[in-house]
């Protein structure tokens, strides 16, 4: 004997489907909460509720089933959603909003770096072009320091230094002499 409410929900589409399940269960929620606060006036609109989603997830599942096996059941807009809860389905569309902001990230550090290596050649090569100016010129290369005067400076210091003390043989006192020395030129 063919039943007329499923009849309804097999000429429905997979999404549509989806949506009856939904309201057939927020349907059932409410007359559960009539019931509990003792408002409800059909006591058999729960069952009926309940038989309506069996119903509906049979249904679902048929077609779910027909998919795997590669002959579709009934008309379906999206096979793939039926099988798939609303939950599950966000859970998904998360991730992969997830991932995609993941791959624009990593994107746009690669392209950040080789912009950055672009400039980096282009400051290299300028350097180079300023060190063989300086070198023409018989001076230190740009950002190279001329050893040979400083260490010749440092030198010189050192052995002022150990002058004073070999001749006075007294650190100390060769240490006052100098700050003297020091505060009278000032």
């Amino acid at each position: 004997m063919p039943n007329p409410l499923a009849d309804e929900a097999r000429a429905m589409n997979d999404r549509q489907l989806g949506e009856a399940v939904n309201e057939a269960y927020r349907e059932l929620f409410n007359l559960q909460f009539q019931k509990g606060t003792r408002q409800l006036q059909d006591g058999l609109a729960v069952r009926r509720a309940r038989r309506q989603i069996a119903r509906l997830r049979t249904i679902q599942r048929e077609r779910a089933i027909a998919d795997v096996l590669g002959a579709p059941l009934a008309p379906s807009a999206a096979p793939a959603e039926a099988a798939v809860s609303p939950q599950k389905r966000r859970a998904l569309e998360a991730r992969a909003a997830l991932e995609a902001k993941d791959v624009e990230a990593e994107e746009e550090a690669t392209a950040d770096a080789e912009a950055d290596d672009a400039a980096g050649d282009d400051a290299a090569d300028d350097q180079s072009a300023d060190e063989d100016m300086n070198e023409e010129d018989g001076g230190p290369a740009v950002g190279q320091v001329d050893d040979d005067v400083e260490t010749d400076d440092v030198a010189a210091e050192d052995d002022a230094g150990t002058d004073d003390v070999a001749a006075n043989g007294d650190d100390s006192a060769d240490a006052d002499d100098s700050v003297d020395a020091d505060e009278k030129a000032d």
